[in-house]
């Protein structure tokens, strides 16, 4: 999505208007949003690295609500009863419905980070999946090698060879979201 660098009007279907984000007689602290979601009647969007905005048309002519979270490195964004926002590190959990931040998981040794994961969810769980090729360690291997004209030279020779071992590894992690909401 190409960055928004104007206010964000918002009116109905029937052509009414609802409001402006942020709104005309506030002062425009908002230079460009970087990050927009629509889910039913809330607008969450990102116009700082630092900041997550929630809006609702429940109550258009309040300001919206404001939340310290880092955005910057920020992988995949799932979208189910809670917002769920996945870092390379762990994942961040919001009830954007509440505007409140609930909780930050890490994945501590569970996932790399630094390796692509793919992300499945629904409203009840969130499964991280994981495929990775890891070194397992490198062996020495000694070949003796018959050539016939090695033999009429020196006879038998031995020759060695490293091999490194890899194994495919698959993680799976799952998250369980029914008693959190």
């Amino acid at each position: 999505m190409a960055d928004i660098t104007s206010p964000l009007s918002i009116w109905r279907s029937n052509g009414e208007f609802l409001a402006n984000i942020p709104p005309d007689e506030g002062p425009l602290h908002i230079d460009t949003f970087h990050w927009l979601i629509l889910e039913r009647e809330y607008v969450i969007f990102s116009t700082l690295p630092d900041s997550l905005s929630i809006w609702t048309s429940k109550n258009p002519t309040e300001a919206p609500k404001k939340l310290k979270i880092e955005m910057t490195d920020k992988r995949e964004t799932v979208l189910n009863s809670l917002l769920i926002l996945v870092y390379n590190t762990g994942f961040k959990v919001i009830d954007y419905q509440k505007a409140a931040f609930l909780y930050k998981v890490d994945f501590g040794d569970h996932l790399d980070g630094n390796n692509n994961f793919n992300v499945y969810a629904n409203q009840y769980y969130l499964e991280f999946v994981q495929q990775m090729e890891i070194e397992k360690q490198k062996v020495r291997k000694s070949k003796i090698r018959y050539a016939e004209e090695a033999a009429s030279t020196s006879g038998n020779y031995e020759d060695e060879d490293e091999q490194t071992l890899v194994e495919s590894t698959t993680t799976l992690l799952i998250y369980d979201f029914r008693r959190c909401t």
